[in-house]
């Protein structure tokens, strides 16, 4: 599961953006940086709520950091 499936399981941007109070432009932004740690305590418990424990902290912290190397291996790209 990548960033914009968990998007899309809690809502799309409007309801990630509800959930987080993030505006639905940062949520949008969130496809190709990685959601900020201090929303994941609401997007795991959202998910658990819709029947998706898959959506842990663990892939969170997988998908951050999977990003962060990315923008090692690509210095310099529009983040």
């Amino acid at each position: 599961m990548d960033t914009s499936q968990i998007i899309e399981l809690i809502g799309g941007k409007r309801g990630a953006s509800a959930l987080t109070g993030a505006d639905t432009k940062a949520v949008n932004e969130w496809r190709h940086n990685g959601i900020p740690a201090r929303f994941w305590h609401r997007i795991v418990a959202r998910a658990e709520d819709l029947g998706h424990p898959e959506v842990s902290f663990g892939l969170l912290e997988e998908i951050a950091e999977s990003v962060r190397r990315s923008r090692t291996a690509h210095p310099g790209e529009a983040a």
